[in-house]
């Protein structure tokens, strides 16, 4: 997984030039009209974007609960 506040799309490109597993899956987060479900966003997509400090704490907080369920 990917996190920055650099632009998603930019971001995917680079992950895929490194070969990154998922890369294509990228979701801009300032492009989200409601507030986001990052249980959902942690297991559908590699790449976040436009991610704000506080995205960022929600997100890893759904990332480790995510990795939790699979130990």
């Amino acid at each position: 997984k990917i996190i920055s506040g650099d632009s998603a799309l930019t971001v995917a490109r680079i992950a895929a030039e490194a070969g990154l597993d998922g890369a294509d899956r990228a979701c801009d987060l300032s492009a989200l009209a409601t507030p986001p479900d990052y249980d959902v966003l942690a297991r559908d997509y590699t790449v976040f974007g436009r991610v704000s400090p506080e995205d960022k704490r929600q997100l890893v907080a759904a990332l480790k609960e995510e990795e939790s369920h699979l130990a």
